[in-house]
């Protein structure tokens, strides 16, 4: 990840949406001029505050990932909650299906198997999407 603290000279088309609650919107500063940045959350964004932004590619301002705003000190990132519902919901899955399986009470056809096997890989993939997330802010919050 490349931090960058930036400057806004200028603020345009601020749009904010629902699912995923993000936000979109344009800015200029200095000769940097990037339009379609998406933001996690409603943070609040406007012309002259100076944010500390880590992208996950080098001067690919559409992989932001969070950023800290120095004014009021608010950290965006992603939304941790939202995973770990998602990562429980399917360790809860793949707990019930092997516990299924085990009792043999219910013989899957392989074809079903196959599919719940789906779910511990998706509960792995998603541990390390928060904890991704966790390291951002954590190196966020160290910004001063």
């Amino acid at each position: 990840m490349v931090q960058i603290t930036i400057t806004f000279d200028r603020v345009f088309d601020i749009q904010r949406a629902i699912k995923p609650k993000q936000t979109l919107f344009g800015f200029q500063s200095r000769n940097i001029r990037q339009c379609g940045v998406t933001v996690p959350g409603w943070p609040e964004i406007e012309a002259g505050m100076t944010v500390t932004c880590l992208l996950s590619e080098a001067d690919n301002w559409q992989t932001v990932q969070g950023w800290k705003n120095h004014a009021t000190g608010e950290v965006v990132g992603p939304d941790i909650s939202r995973m770990a519902v998602s990562v429980i919901t399917c360790v809860l899955i793949s707990l019930y299906s092997f516990v299924i399986n085990l009792g043999a009470t219910l013989n899957f056809p392989w074809i079903a198997k196959g599919v719940l096997g789906v779910f511990p890989i998706i509960s792995i993939y998603g541990c390390i999407m928060i904890w991704n997330a966790r390291k951002v802010f954590h190196r966020l919050r160290a910004v001063s």
